[in-house]
């Protein structure tokens, strides 16, 4: 049986929200969030966070997780994508092997529960992830093929117009990256060039996440757990 690893890339230059990983949700930094949901998994091996920050470093120690090194800075800009994240800390990180199963998590994922990530988990010992990924989806909540366009006077148009009499019943689901977590073996990890176009689906609710861009999507999060920030 494999070992299970999980690993959090979290840079400390977050352009739109200052500071985004270890901002306060729920009176806990966003990432020790993550974290503390993640120790909650028996099955995992040990929780490990890529970052560039010292900061971040020590507050992820701090609720947990191991930092064994911190990630070079051509490898924490805007145009670093997260498989040369991943790639970079699996390289360095002779203790994982070949064939044990490593599952990205991005801190933001702070309303995922720890039974989401147990059901993902056994849904990755039921199929073959040596060459494939395991990844998050949602269900788009409307047909793709009936979107629409609008032109700068604001005219609107089917895109496709001929699903526009199409009823939305008879139309097949669509899904999208949810960008929560990504699971696969090691060796996947490394040999890969996408994690998309060739793997599995994992569907979680519109409910269990928030793709946090703006700080209003902070306030929506913290609203959902329940918490206003302090005065």
């Amino acid at each position: 049986m494999p070992d299970i690893y999980a690993i959090i890339p979290a840079r400390g230059g977050s352009k739109r929200i200052e500071n985004k990983n270890i901002t306060l949700i729920n009176s806990s930094p966003m990432i020790g969030v993550t974290i503390k949901t993640l120790l909650g998994i028996a099955s995992l091996k040990s929780v490990i966070v890529s970052t560039d920050s010292e900061q971040i470093s020590h507050v992820s120690l701090e609720f947990g997780a191991s930092c064994p090194f911190i990630r070079p800075s051509d490898l924490s800009d805007d145009y670093t994508s997260t498989l040369d994240v991943m790639k970079h800390a699996l390289q360095t990180l002779d203790s994982i092997s070949e064939n044990d199963l490593v599952m990205c998590v991005y801190p933001t994922a702070v309303l995922l529960t720890a039974e989401i990530y147990e059901s993902a988990i056994r849904m990755s010992f039921q199929i073959n992830l040596s060459n494939q990924f395991l990844v998050s989806v949602a269900k788009y909540s409307h047909p793709i093929e009936r979107a629409l366009k609008m032109d700068p006077e604001s005219k609107i148009k089917f895109i496709r117009p001929h699903f526009a009499k199409t009823r939305t019943q008879d139309l097949v689901a669509s899904y999208f990256d949810a960008g929560q977590f990504y699971i696969s073996t090691k060796s996947n990890w490394l040999n890969s060039e996408s994690v998309l176009e060739n793997g599995y689906g994992f569907e979680i609710s519109k409910y269990s996440f928030i793709d946090i861009d703006y700080p209003e999507d902070i306030e929506e999060v913290r609203r959902r757990v329940g918490w206003t920030t302090p005065p």
